[in-house]
């Protein structure tokens, strides 16, 4: 895989990165007594609490939530955004890398792309390949 489809999955998984920092933000680091229990590694992991998307978007963006709202036909904001905010934060964010993977696997097996080189169209690329080998080199056996 080349350097740059591996940076482009990088960016991708990003907003999981994101994600999962600042859940573990808000359980453990918010406060000067998360803080200190941390410290003390007094760490109670059933404090650990997974976010919403749609409770992270209204905590620290209010007003691009309501013109987003209002954007909106009700409809359309209660089939398909509202579940999509109802959902965790870290499985939202884990789409985009995890798309852009299987994106990567279809390109790999077309042999389209960064992974052209892989590919066995061209003649001269195939000719390291052990079957290649295997069907101009004929063994010959002699009798002694």
């Amino acid at each position: 895989m080349s350097g740059g489809a591996k940076l482009f999955i990088f960016i991708l998984f990003l907003p999981f990165f994101a994600a999962v920092g600042y859940d573990t933000y808000l359980a453990y680091f918010s406060s000067e007594e998360r803080m200190n229990k941390v410290e003390n590694l007094n760490i109670d992991p059933d404090a650990f609490r997974v976010t919403d998307l749609g409770w992270v978007w209204l905590k620290n963006s209010t007003g691009s939530f309501n013109w987003a709202r209002e954007m909106m036909p009700m409809d359309t904001w209660t089939r398909y955004i509202d579940p999509l905010l109802q959902a965790p934060t870290m499985l939202v964010a884990l789409i985009p890398g995890v798309t852009g993977i299987l994106f990567m696997m279809i390109t790999f097996v077309l042999g389209i792309g960064s992974f052209r080189q892989y590919s066995t169209k061209n003649k001269q690329q195939a000719e390291y390949s052990v079957y290649e080998n295997a069907k101009t080199n004929k063994m010959k056996f002699s009798k002694k």
